[in-house]
């Protein structure tokens, strides 16, 4: 799915380096999906952000020095991608929401509606990190090389994002 428009998007180039890219990345590319469908907020958007992350990767592929980081960095990708496409479909999405009366395109996020509502609340970088470590899994060092951040940093807002979650959670009576 990812995978196949990202091959033909390719096409003519050295297919050894596709071959092991994609294998490579593999493993990270449902991470990336979660990631992105819980940054954007709807799972169709997040698809496509995925798939432009895998073609950005195989783009700059080759400037990747430390090809142990290709996870976090990929991931890193996902996250440029999602902020970007975030501020094009943003006031599009609201504007369209707004005229049909319906929340917006986050009621899809696979989040208890307190949670989400809080973690909304933060800001991008306080969410990225307590989406990076608690939804996908990665340890506070993979989420600070996919953030580009250094870990004192990582742990900080990680701390400070959890602290405004369960203020927020208990002014609304939630979990």
């Amino acid at each position: 799915m990812v995978f196949s428009g990202a091959v033909e998007a390719s096409a003519g180039r050295d297919d050894l380096r596709w071959e092991d890219l994609s294998e490579r990345l593999r493993p990270w590319v449902d991470r990336g999906y979660r990631l992105a469908a819980a940054y954007m907020g709807d799972w169709s958007a997040a698809e496509d952000v995925v798939q432009d992350a895998v073609l950005r990767s195989w783009q700059g592929y080759d400037r990747l020095r430390d090809q142990d980081k290709l996870g976090p960095w990929f991931l890193q990708i996902v996250v440029n991608e999602c902020r970007k496409s975030s501020r094009r479909l943003r006031r599009l999405l609201l504007t369209a929401a707004a005229d049909r009366g319906q929340e917006g395109p986050e009621s899809r996020v696979v989040l208890d509606q307190d949670l989400r509502r809080a973690l909304n609340k933060l800001n991008s970088d306080q969410r990225l990190v307590i989406l990076a470590h608690f939804y996908l899994d990665l340890t506070l060092v993979e989420t600070g090389v996919m953030l580009r951040m250094p870990l004192g940093t990582v742990k900080s807002r990680l701390d400070r994002g959890l602290t405004r979650m369960r203020g927020l959670l208990a002014e609304e009576g939630g979990v």
